[in-house]
């Protein structure tokens, strides 16, 4: 489950290519990807998101700007949001560095 307070970064064992207006997440070991299968792809608002997970910015920041960005209602993004980072800490690609309340 996703701290709402939590600041993550991303992995450093990836490598990311900007493909028309496609992000693609590369897991790599050693220079090689580990399994063409782990290539990941986001969409737009997934690459904000993606932009947005910096160290510095909680999840509750990151929902905020995406929510002021998008002009959505804030419920549809935070699942969203939280979907998405879900999905990115199940595969690793992202680290949970702090939370704003530790």
């Amino acid at each position: 489950m996703i701290d709402m307070n939590a600041i993550y970064t991303i992995s450093e064992k990836l490598v990311t290519r900007t493909i028309e207006d496609e992000l693609l997440i590369i897991p790599i070991e050693d220079g090689l990807t580990e399994n063409q299968d782990d290539i990941f792809s986001l969409n737009d608002t997934g690459y904000s998101t993606w932009q947005l997970i910096d160290g510095k910015n909680s999840v509750n920041d990151i929902i905020t700007a995406l929510v002021d960005v998008y002009n959505a209602p804030v419920e549809t993004i935070k699942q969203d949001v939280l979907s998405l980072l879900t999905e990115l800490e199940a595969k690793n690609m992202i680290v949970k560095r702090s939370s704003t309340k530790d």
